[in-house]
């Protein structure tokens, strides 16, 4: 009886699992729970396989310095024959040219070329964003004594504008938490200053309006989020803090708020780091003339171009103006681009204004193509001209680039698995999956990311040997073939194909 039971085996065969749609990530969520692709783009930079440019937004630029100019370990490996853990990656391009509705082999360098499978999976080590920014002669993997830091954050400072009694714009501040753990933040001086919100954001974007020739304004979908004191939550390692504030002075002769400029700093303390951005607005007093109020001061977009496109990519901001005539004559109205960088454009709008009526107004701001930023911010200031006056008010717009993820868990057979597979808009692909087997005995766990019944890539484990012990693999690859026809590709289904064997007895 016991040799029969040492002859049983286990295997699923092949079995087919639905993957969960494809979601929009920013540079936060990698930070959080990818660093290792991290790793593998920085020194894609800097050994310029990849440009500059695809780090956009991941870090300031004196922190990017820093992560540019320090040295990492390897993250592959050759293969020898003998070795278990090998992913490859099984682009067809025939395939993928359906998928693209295009054709894809237009030239050599744009076509799409198997990936060789004698490249080896690397073991997804315990990196952090911690241990990527911690000061070091030489970045090193892993844990160390903790040392003071100063935290990113954008803007450099907060600018709420020149405004007029009843108003009340808001500004964002993005923090990226340097260190897991509790994070505070305040007002040196609140009045007439005020923290509205506070949210530590998942770093999957929700789409807020898709509508034809107009970018796709999208929202942070938040893990905590706060709108009354204390205003304290917890964040991991490279989680983006968000954290609106109100400038609401009040005009009154005997007790509001006097006209001028006026200064305050937000404090963030976090676990042995901090940060302090600068906070200012400027009141004019009792409304008089032209009171100009935008739709938003925050607007957050998605990327609408594809790496390189030869395309004309023009695209609509969604944003309006708001226009209060306080006087009792009418007043012809002109509002125009204050200095907009130079992706952005738009066309002088002429509105006439009674008195003491209110018009609201569609900005024709038009957003180029972007082919060489993967995400950014942006100050986009207005002014609005009538009879020798003028007014300014602005908005700051954030472009993130179009990272697809999607995701993969449950259980077949022994195994247990989790995996995740990111595309990049520069063609660049990495799959990540974790398994683990509840066996005494080893198991084989094979991997495929599918998309319309195509093979994309392809990742071999080995967990087991110990009950309950598992393994994790990452494997990274770069077509830039398909960066062009990146949007119609990925906005496909996709599935995976898996299967659970013992290597022994169970």
């Amino acid at each position: 009886a016991n040799a029969s039971q040492a002859q049983v085996k286990e295997d699923t065969g092949v079995v087919t699992v639905p993957v969960r749609p494809a979601e929009f990530v920013t540079w936060g969520y990698l930070r959080m729970h990818s660093p290792h692709e991290i790793v593998s783009a920085l020194k894609d930079v800097q050994a310029g396989k990849r440009g500059a440019y695809v780090l956009e937004g991941l870090a300031s630029p004196e922190r990017m310095g820093q992560l540019l100019a320090a040295r990492y370990p390897d993250t592959q490996t050759l293969a020898s024959p003998n070795q278990q853990d090998v992913a490859t990656s099984r682009l067809n391009s025939k395939a993928l040219a359906a998928m693209s509705q295009q054709a894809i082999q237009s030239s050599p360098s744009a076509g799409v070329s198997a990936i060789s499978p004698d490249k080896s999976a690397t073991s997804i080590n315990n990196l952090t964003w911690t241990s990527l920014v911690t000061p070091s002669v030489e970045a090193k993997i892993g844990s160390r004594i903790k040392v003071p830091l100063l935290a990113d954050f954008s803007p450099k400072q907060l600018a709420l504008g020149s405004i007029w009694d009843g108003q009340t714009p808001r500004g964002r501040v993005r923090i990226i938490a340097s260190r897991e753990g509790s994070v505070t933040v305040s007002l040196a001086k609140p009045r007439p200053f005020r923290i509205v919100e506070m949210h530590a954001s998942s770093g999957v974007l929700r789409r807020v309006t898709a509508k034809a020739n107009t970018a796709t304004v999208v929202s942070s979908e938040p893990t905590q989020s706060r709108t009354q004191p204390p205003w304290t939550i917890v964040a991991k390692s490279g989680q983006d803090i968000l954290v609106t504030v109100e400038f609401a002075p009040h005009f009154d002769l005997f007790s509001g708020d006097s006209a001028g400029r006026y200064y305050t700093t937000l404090d963030v303390y976090g676990d042995q780091w901090s940060a302090q951005i600068p906070v200012s607005g400027f009141f004019n007093g009792i409304k008089i003339g032209m009171v100009p109020v935008l739709d938003s001061y925050q607007v957050d977009v998605i990327n609408p171009f594809a790496f390189a496109s030869p395309h004309d990519c023009a695209m609509q901001i969604p944003q309006g103006l708001t226009l209060s005539n306080a006087d009792q004559q009418a007043h012809t109205v002109v509002v125009e681009a204050a200095g907009f960088p130079g992706q952005f454009s738009m066309a002088p709008v002429a509105v006439t204004i009674p008195g003491g009526t209110t018009q609201h107004v569609q900005l024709p701001i038009v957003l180029h193509c972007l082919t060489q930023i993967s995400s950014d911010e942006f100050e986009l200031n207005l002014t609005i001209k009538y009879e020798g006056q003028e007014r300014s008010t602005g908005f700051t717009l954030g472009v993130y680039p179009y990272i697809y993820r999607w995701e993969a868990d449950g259980n077949l057979g022994s195994c247990k698995y989790a995996s995740t597979f990111t595309a990049h808009p520069d063609g660049q692909f990495d799959l990540s999956v974790s398994v683990s087997a509840s066996s005494v005995g080893s198991r084989e766990f094979h991997y495929s990311f599918y998309l319309l019944d195509n093979p994309v890539a392809q990742l071999q484990l080995y967990p087991g040997g110990v009950f309950a012990s598992g393994t994790a693999k990452s494997y990274g690859f770069r077509q830039p073939g398909l960066a062009v026809h990146y949007e119609s590709l990925f906005a496909q289904k996709a599935d995976v194909r898996l299967r659970c064997a013992s290597r022994g007895p169970l």
